[in-house]
């Protein structure tokens, strides 16, 4: 926008006094012109700041609790299959050729009994200044403590224990264990939607505006995609009194996170629903994870009315969650993606269930993410716990 100057109306005056006037509007010009022409060097060698990108990623934490709020094992189960151009840890595997091939889920053997914990559909989204178009050579690494990261595309540089040098196998999984991707040599930019394919969990993300990604070998994609499993515990655990039907909250930390005073769950939600479709479900009150995981954060109930439960709370539950995961960082379209991707197993799946926004912190160290190019990186969380309920129990 330019500056409109207006030059306001000069009286009448006396020829000396305009003289003197004009005298020393010229000397003060002067000063000035000298003064900006001595500052001009300094203020031109000063450099821009370069514009930083924007980089979004959203993804799920999802572990099954019994009725004293331990972790239950081998729930590496697939609830969405992704599709099969997608690569995996267990391509490395070597089978000779009188071998079954076993059978995988969340990219790990069925029902490994060291799997308290799947990390399901992490993307990550790259939006580039208006200034940049296009992009190359940017290296983007991820680490997950505790977890092997299974499955991912485009191809990526995996690293697990045992893998470089040939005996990697899919044996003990401890909270020690840890693996790695890298994408290196990474082109972003463009509107590429990588390959063909009609299932949704992997449609859904697409639907974002964002600049596509390209490795050296060609492979395209609206996001970089991973997930994994991993023998670590939810950030909260959640038992139930069965006598007065209440369930109860405590923090669930490691020693390295129990000293962060930032571990604080803004969002969290209380969801039941039934074979027939009908959902109940509360929002429940903030919580702050503290360093003694014996102490009681809340207890609430456990149970609905039966007129608590209706289809139309469906959208009401979609609502909320979308709200909030807006709130925390996400934009429209990305927070309608996660939620579409996972609407079977959020919304369509009969059970209970605790969904909450993931502290960053906790993100953060279980789940490392280095980015080459200076970004404001925004990772948005969704913590599912599955409850064992009553009516389990009994079938059990």
């Amino acid at each position: 926008m330019k500056a409109h100057i207006t030059r306001p109306d000069v009286a009448p005056a006396t020829v000396g006094c305009l003289r003197g006037a004009v005298y020393t509007f010229a000397v003060l010009l002067a000063a000035v012109t000298i003064g900006f022409a001595r500052d001009e060097p300094s203020r031109s060698a000063a450099p821009k700041p370069e514009p930083k990108w924007i980089i979004h990623e959203w993804g799920t934490f999802t572990s099954l609790q019994d009725e004293a709020g331990e972790a239950i094992g081998g729930i590496n189960t697939d609830d969405e299959p992704v599709p099969p151009f997608v690569h995996r840890l267990a391509d490395f595997l070597l089978l000779s050729p009188t071998e079954v091939p076993p059978i995988f889920f969340q990219g790990a053997p069925r029902c490994h009994p060291d799997v308290t914990m799947r990390l399901e559909t992490p993307v990550l989204y790259f939006h580039l200044p208006k200034s940049q178009r296009r992009v190359q050579g940017i290296g983007v690494e991820v680490r997950f403590r505790g977890g092997w990261l299974t499955e991912f595309y485009p191809n990526a540089d995996a690293d697990a224990p045992g893998l470089k040098s040939g005996d990697f196998q899919f044996g003990h999984l401890r909270s020690n264990t840890a693996s790695t991707l890298a994408w290196k040599n990474v082109a972003v930019g463009g509107d590429a939607l990588g390959p063909q394919t009609r299932e949704h969990v992997w449609t859904s993300p697409r639907a974002v505006q964002a600049a596509s990604v390209q490795t050296a070998k060609g492979e395209n994609e609206k996001f970089l995609f991973y997930r994994g499993v991993a023998h670590i515990n939810a950030p909260l655990r959640i038992s139930r009194d069965p006598k007065a039907e209440q369930l109860v909250f405590r923090g669930q930390l490691g020693p390295e996170l129990r000293a962060n005073k930032a571990l604080r769950i803004r969002s969290l939600w209380l969801v039941d629903i039934q074979p027939d479709g009908k959902v109940a479900f509360r929002t429940l009150p903030p919580l702050t994870l503290e360093e003694n995981s014996n102490k009681i954060l809340a207890t609430i109930s456990g149970s609905f009315r039966a007129a608590d439960f209706s289809l139309n709370n469906f959208e009401e539950l979609k609502t909320s969650l979308h709200h909030a995961l807006v709130a925390d960082g996400l934009f429209h379209d990305e927070a309608q993606a996660l939620l579409n991707t996972w609407e079977l197993s959020y919304f369509k799946s009969a059970g209970l269930r605790v969904f909450f926004i993931v502290p960053r912190p906790w993100t953060d160290f279980y789940l490392p993410l280095k980015i080459s190019t200076p970004s404001e990186i925004n990772r948005v969380m969704v913590g599912r716990i599955e409850l064992v309920t009553l009516g389990q129990r009994h079938i059990l």
